[in-house]
């Protein structure tokens, strides 16, 4: 089986960056599969590299980065038979956390040169496809903040807060399947798989392989209820709270009456015309931890 690497040099924070590009280096050295690897220079670079890898009939592409590196080269590899492999080093790791593929380096390294793929559902807006979570209004807004911000989980929380202290609702039309409601919302998250990262889950009970999207609605909470938040969706009982609605859906249809964030698993984008949002099944070979169901 030929492997490529894609790393993202960039990934993560800046106290792990040299250290966790030593460990993939060591590692390949050990395998001698130096010569498969590709480091990023700019954004979309990724993309641009596994279109080329996959024109060259590559087996496998395992990115060294978080999930928007992950995003860029799954939108190249949709599709097709190529497998894409995860070695998380990015903020929040979300898509890798639910994958079962664990921080430690080594360890990642091993299941995702090694271990058999399963094919899983993407979600699609437009032409561009999302693995994770997508998030219209609040959660685009934190991840807009957090892009400009330090890395790390205690900048991830800081801008939360403060977002969540200052954000005011915004009325969207929503069409849900066949139901269409008009709603004032703080926040959309259309769930493939359950966290958005650092195990902070807003889906707890999302699969990547049913064929459906977890949508979940939030009015904004009190700021005794925002507490409240925090520790639900750490401890995955977000879906239990009265602030929360929660419904499954394979196809979506967003618009508002003025100009919106939304987020791409975690790569943020402005939006004045309608989205419609849809579900890809089984269109991506991915490398789980082959002990967990996903």
């Amino acid at each position: 089986m030929s492997i490529a690497f894609i790393i993202n040099p960039n990934s993560g924070t800046k106290r792990r960056r040299n250290t966790n590009l030593l460990k993939v280096r060591r590692y390949l050295s050990r395998k001698h599969q130096q010569k498969s690897v590709f480091i990023t220079e700019r954004k979309h670079h990724a993309y641009e590299i596994a279109v080329e890898l996959t024109s060259r009939k590559v087996d496998r592409i395992v990115v060294v980065g978080g999930d928007g590196t992950v995003n860029e080269v799954a939108n190249a590899l949709i599709g097709s038979s190529v497998e894409l492999g995860i070695v998380p080093c990015g903020s929040g790791n979300g898509l890798a956390r639910h994958l079962g593929i664990p921080l430690d380096i080594e360890a990642a390294m091993q299941i995702s040169t090694s271990s058999p793929p399963i094919d899983i559902d993407c979600g699609k807006v437009g032409d561009r496809f999302f693995l994770n979570v997508m998030g219209i209004g609040i959660d685009a807004e934190i991840c807009n903040r957090f892009d400009k911000s330090k890395r790390g989980f205690v900048s991830y929380v800081r801008e939360g807060l403060s977002t969540f202290v200052q954000y005011k609702p915004s009325l969207y039309n929503i069409k849900v399947d066949d139901v269409e409601v008009d709603e004032e919302l703080c926040m959309i998250a259309i769930a493939n798989s359950s966290q958005y990262g650092n195990s902070a889950y807003i889906a707890p009970n999302a699969s990547l392989k049913d064929g459906i999207f977890r949508v979940v609605y939030l009015n904004k909470p009190s700021s005794l209820r925002l507490l409240l938040l925090c520790y639900r969706l750490f401890f995955r009982t977000i879906e239990r709270a009265s602030f929360v609605t929660s419904v499954d859906a394979s196809t979506i249809t967003i618009s508002s009456n003025k100009e919106y964030l939304y987020h791409l698993d975690g790569e943020v984008q402005a939006a004045t015309a309608q989205l419609k949002v849809s579900i890809v099944p089984k269109c991506l070979r991915v490398v789980p931890n082959a002990n967990l169901s996903v």
